[in-house]
């Protein structure tokens, strides 16, 4: 039986370790998302399809955060569309009305009870 060279065991440890440690911190970034683009006292209208004629499954506000975009993106009508949870609501949003919230996905990061409501405390904010 051959024996391993050094360099050869090190490499292979190195390595292993990298993908092990790719696919952890892969599974603990979580990215969370807010509304745009909607001027105060307006809305944005979640809709159970990804089409203006589906049923609606809720309203969400200018200011809505804490959103999550689930696997799913559609393009319908000349519209992105992308599939998201919010306040445990599921249902497709205009992509063009989401924007990356830098502060709450830091948050989650450091704190990751806060991505759910029924656990999110006053330090989530």
């Amino acid at each position: 039986m051959k024996k391993l060279s050094i360099y050869t065991a090190t490499s292979i440890l190195f390595l292993s370790f990298l993908f092990f440690s790719e696919v952890i911190f892969a599974k603990n970034t979580v990215k969370i998302y807010k509304v745009c683009k909607v001027k105060s006292g307006q809305h944005v209208t979640l809709y159970k399809d990804p089409t203006k004629h589906s049923a609606v499954v809720a309203k969400l506000p200018h200011d809505c955060k804490w959103i999550k975009k689930q696997k799913g993106k559609k393009k319908f009508s000349h519209s992105r569309w992308q599939k998201i949870t919010w306040d445990n609501k599921s249902g497709w949003l205009r992509n063009s009305c989401l924007e990356l919230d830098k502060k709450h996905t830091k948050i989650v990061m450091e704190k990751p009870y806060c991505l759910e409501k029924e656990t999110r405390t006053e330090d989530c904010q």
